[in-house]
């Protein structure tokens, strides 16, 4: 994808590009409907092409520049908050995706404020192990609450004890800024 970006940037401006990939987003939801009402669900939910309306709509929000007011912020985090309550399942994932997106865009663009809230941060911080872990507790079958629950104790310990350890590594491995020599003096001699 970001290759891909790359190119097409380079034969066209921002603007088209980032209208193009609005109607992109757009096709890919009678795209993904055609997976679901053929029953064919594990695509529907799981392959990139018909998940990419997320992706598309974020690039395109960036190269549009566009800017939304902290009011429909908070109605996109509302809207968040109505469909997590209303979800009915699975099979009307093509149906409830796009609203999600969408709500969850305006959410984020409008309310820079509700993000610095430490417990969204911390969310934030441990975002990827929870987008690692809650797939293993959905596939056993748990309940939502203790999906919730086990996704934000894993993540949480994954954090600390991988991702925080490597973290550190990456900076002490990091050559000093103006410095021409390498961090780690054995990688001078290989």
């Amino acid at each position: 994808w970001p290759i891909a970006l790359v190119l097409a940037l380079r034969v066209s401006s921002e603007r088209r590009l980032g209208f193009a990939l609005v109607v992109v987003a757009v096709l890919v939801t009678p795209w993904r409907e055609l997976f679901v009402l053929s029953g064919d669900l594990g695509h529907a939910q799981w392959w990139p092409d018909v998940r990419a309306d997320a992706l598309l709509l974020g690039c395109a929000l960036a190269l549009l520049q566009v800017r939304v007011s902290a009011a429909a912020g908070w109605v996109g985090l509302a809207g968040v908050v109505v469909t997590a309550m209303v979800w009915p399942g699975a099979a009307s994932v093509g149906y409830m995706l796009p609203i999600v997106t969408a709500c969850s865009v305006l959410g984020l663009a409008g309310c820079p404020r509700a993000l610095g809230w430490r417990p969204l941060a911390y969310v934030g911080r441990i975002s990827y192990g929870l987008y690692l872990w809650h797939y293993l507790f959905i596939w056993w079958g748990l309940s939502w609450p203790v999906v919730i629950a086990l996704s934000l104790v894993v993540a949480s310990a994954s954090y600390a004890l991988i991702e925080r350890p490597f973290l550190r590594l990456k900076d002490r491995l990091r050559a000093p800024v103006g410095s021409s020599e390498p961090a780690v003096p054995a990688l001078a001699s290989a």
